[in-house]
């Protein structure tokens, strides 16, 4: 009778034990689960081109945002918005430089100036 008694003791600690780290380690993964969300709450795609004001503006409509369809229509805004950005710097960036005075072709030629080697007196 007491081995039966010691046997379900032991069983029950184990048992025990078993569900205290299991429970604990599903309360870890629901933690760590909501700091991802955080995180990511925290990211916004694009912002290395957007300047602090416009940063927090986006924050600000995430936020008060009531559906996930708001948030969704409010990011893809957001994204043909820095999609425009990053064309009209590339736009920019494309553009010829304008030409020199002569035409663009300064330093071609004979040059009367006097340079390594040049000719002098």
């Amino acid at each position: 009778m007491i081995k039966k008694t010691f046997m379900l003791f032991v069983l029950a600690v184990v048992f025990s034990l078993y569900y205290g780290f299991a429970f604990a380690q599903d309360q870890e993964r629901a933690r760590d689960t909501v700091q991802d969300r955080l995180q990511t709450a925290d990211r916004i795609e694009g912002s290395q081109y957007m300047t602090q004001e416009e940063r927090n503006e986006y924050r600000e409509k995430i936020n008060s945002a009531k559906t996930n369809e708001e948030r969704e229509r409010i990011r893809t805004e957001q994204r043909e918005r820095i999609q425009e950005k990053m064309e009209n710097r590339e736009a920019i960036r494309q553009e010829p430089p304008p030409s020199g005075g002569m035409g663009g072709k300064m330093g071609i030629g004979n040059g009367g100036g006097r340079g390594v080697g040049g000719r002098g007196r």
